[in-house]
């Protein structure tokens, strides 16, 4: 019985003594004056004692209908309140959780609603998000698409693209999907959303496969699930993950935990610096459904091009297409050239060179973002210096604010010809973003300082930390 049952039942307790105390004290209120009709003293003594039962239906019957309601209600085995967003945990086989304005479910660039969770939603829908989305393929992996709810009880379904067209995918990919997802749902005026477990779709044969590849796989599935709803934190009120297959919830209740212990600090840190809030995460920059990405180049604009492909050829079991490794490692302007397409290619050939320092902005063409900021770092005169790196990041902010950009993804900038180390890099790039968003009236709300490995990650998070210790600036870690 939780705290808002146990209330009703006081409260109720509390008005039936009440009462019963004055029932039995109504002759003597009510007839002060004794009738010589001993029929009169009968007839007063009983209209007073049903007029009190009446009063008392009244007033314990909503009290009785709440509480009833309150200990009826289905709840979560878990909960996490943090500052801006509340995630449930439930444990229902084949039953959906209690009503959410919107559900996401995982699919292929093809969006067929086939297997898995997918094909639950999918029928709980009567195929109507499934029509809807047939005019929408295909959709690129990362990419995601919102329809409608069905005949079931949700206003969205989601349909995040996990998969690349050969089924591969890989734990970054998972969190930026559903990162687009979120924010797709939130963008049509959902607060809460329902993500369900999608281990089954990430196991080719979940019939035959062991426990232990069963576990790993689930495993893989929390934490990019959670990576998810953490870097979209303030966009949902309620968020319930439900994991519908018994065998995966003692895991995924062991990932949650980490989100109230303050554990999850290991993965990912925030601070909050006036009215933006700086994370580093780990992902594919290129994958993240951002208003602007920030890219250092030279005064030309000169891009690299690559044809190496975006994902790794999958190596494991034939079980599983699921890998743990993130894409390929590319130098960066390689890897947006992949991910932009000619769009982006031909936007940036297009643009007039810039000064040292400077920063000018191009469409992102087929990545997710919608811009791009570039800022010109070195130039064949001179080569990357800290002084430059500090005017040039202090300048995209700035562009960025003219052009009313409110998320920004700043990976590592030094990259590539820049050939500027991590170690030396994080820090100064965090300097500069914390520097301008505390001394200026920054339109700026979200900035994420993209690792692409584990190094750099580590690096962002220490300099984040480090910087912000330093410099008695809002630190928080997601806890």
């Amino acid at each position: 019985m939780d705290l808002s049952a146990r209330k009703c039942v006081r409260i109720g307790l509390f008005l039936i003594f009440f009462l019963l105390f004055a029932a039995l004290a109504v002759p003597s209120i009510a007839s002060p004056v004794s009738f010589s009709v001993p029929i009169i003293n009968k007839a007063v003594t009983v209209s007073s004692t049903l007029i009190w039962v009446v009063i008392a239906i009244i007033l314990l019957a909503p009290v009785a209908m709440a509480a009833l309601i309150t200990l009826l209600t289905p709840k979560p085995v878990f909960r996490v309140d943090l500052r801006d967003v509340r995630v449930e945990l439930w444990v229902k086989e084949r039953s959906f959780p209690s009503r959410a304005q919107a559900i996401i479910a995982p699919v292929s660039p093809d969006l067929k609603m086939v297997f898995g969770i997918s094909k639950v939603i999918r029928d709980y829908t009567a195929d109507a998000v499934q029509r809807e989305a047939e005019q929408a393929a295909p959709l690129e992996p990362g990419d995601a698409f919102v329809g409608t709810g069905g005949k079931y009880r949700f206003r969205w379904t989601a349909l995040a693209v996990i998969f690349d067209s050969y089924k591969r995918t890989t734990p970054a990919l998972i969190t930026s999907a559903y990162v687009r997802a979120i924010q797709l749902v939130r963008s049509r005026g959902a607060t809460t959303c329902i993500i369900p477990d999608i281990t089954e779709n990430l196991l080719r044969q979940p019939r035959d496969i062991s426990s232990e590849k069963r576990r790993q796989t689930a495993m893989i599935a929390a934490r990019a699930i959670f990576e998810a709803i953490m870097a979209t934190r303030g966009s949902m009120r309620i968020v319930k993950v439900w994991v519908w297959d018994q065998r995966n919830a003692e895991l995924f209740l062991e990932t949650m935990k980490l989100l109230e212990g303050g554990e999850w600090s290991k993965r990912e840190q925030s601070a909050t610096i006036r009215n933006a809030t700086v994370t580093a995460l780990k992902t594919d920059v290129t994958q993240i459904a951002a208003d602007a990405i920030l890219f250092a180049t030279d005064v030309n604009l000169n891009l690299i091009e690559s044809p190496a492909p975006l994902f790794k050829p999958y190596g494991g079991a034939a079980s599983s297409p699921l890998t743990s490794s993130p894409p390929p490692s590319l130098p960066l302007s390689s890897h947006l050239v992949e991910a932009g397409g000619p769009e982006f290619e031909s936007a940036v050939k297009a643009t007039d060179p810039i000064g040292l320092g400077e920063a000018c902005i191009t469409a992102a063409g087929k990545m997710k973002a919608k811009k791009v900021i570039h800022i010109a770092v070195r130039s064949e005169q001179f080569p990357t210096r800290a002084d430059t790196f500090w005017k040039a990041i202090q300048n995209g902010l700035k562009l960025a604010d003219k052009e009313s950009i409110q998320t920004l993804a700043i990976p590592h900038l030094g990259t590539g010809e820049s050939n500027y180390p991590i170690d030396s890099l994080a820090p100064l790039t965090v300097g500069a973003v914390t520097e301008y968003l505390k001394n200026g009236s920054s339109g700026l709300r979200k900035i994420w300082l993209v690792a692409s490995n584990d190094q750099e990650e580590a690096e962002f998070e220490k300099a984040l930390g480090d910087y912000l210790e330093h410099n008695s600036v809002s630190r928080e870690r997601v806890a």
